[in-house]
């Protein structure tokens, strides 16, 4: 029978059919703010009320990856929900979605599993994966496992503060170091609004080069604290690494 697998960011939503050996059968890419507006946890309904209608409702297998702090299976905070929540992802599935087997897991865990499964990390055993999107989070695998902590929160980095001098002031690592960071640096550097996508095409590099020095003392840091063979790099802003990463 087929697996659903759905992948819910904090730009985009995909959600993807496989056959039992993994072939794509039938897939769809959705805007995440045409489903969470209002930032309710009723959103999430709709999202999987819409998945079923269009995909179907019966499945071997079903996997959700979601932009959250989530704890077997229960989602403990999401921003996408409008904060704390205590929500278990299984049960509401289950109202919209026939499967025999379940898993969850936040988005960025699931890439850094990916990558042991299928990545730089079959070779490399302990590295940090490190999630540029809208957002960032870091995800420590030692040894082959994921570092999880306690409530499955290890690596939630986000709320963290950096002294940014050339703005005199502080700024919370999610709001500098990813995509919405460009539109916040455009804002107070060059007065006008931006975005990620803008400042990599027009090669802004005053925004770009502001990007990559907060990036390398964040990711300079991280080395001390997690020792790894490897950094490995992913999400969105990647596509733009021709202009950053050298």
């Amino acid at each position: 029978m087929n697996q659903l697998s759905i992948d819910i960011g904090g730009t985009k939503i995909r959600v993807v059919i496989y056959s039992g050996n993994f072939r794509i059968l039938k897939q769809k890419l959705y805007r995440t703010e045409d489903f969470f507006k209002q930032h309710k946890p009723g959103e999430l309904d709709l999202l999987l009320k819409s998945v079923s209608q269009a995909f179907g409702s019966n499945f071997d297998k079903v996997g959700i990856s979601i932009n959250c702090s989530l704890h077997k299976n229960r989602i403990i905070y999401s921003s996408l929900l409008g904060g704390k929540v205590n929500i278990n992802l299984n049960n509401l599935s289950e109202r919209y979605i026939n499967f025999k087997k379940f898993n969850s897991d936040n988005d960025v865990v699931s890439m850094a599993k990916a990558e042991l499964l299928l990545g730089y990390g079959k070779k490399y055993k302990n590295f940090l994966y490190v999630n540029l999107g809208t957002g960032i989070r870091f995800a420590a695998v030692e040894n082959g496992r994921v570092i999880q902590g306690k409530n499955n929160t290890a690596g939630e980095i986000s709320q963290n503060e950096i002294w940014v001098e050339e703005l005199k002031k502080y700024i919370k690592t999610d709001d500098l170091i990813s995509g919405k960071g460009f539109s916040l640096l455009g804002l107070f550097l060059q007065k006008k609004k931006t975005n990620a996508r803008e400042a990599f095409a027009k090669n802004n590099k005053e925004l770009i080069s502001l990007f990559v020095k907060y990036l390398s003392k964040l990711l300079t840091s991280a080395t001390y604290f997690y020792n790894p063979e490897i950094i490995i790099i992913g999400g969105s802003i990647t596509l733009s690494s021709s202009k950053w990463l050298k």
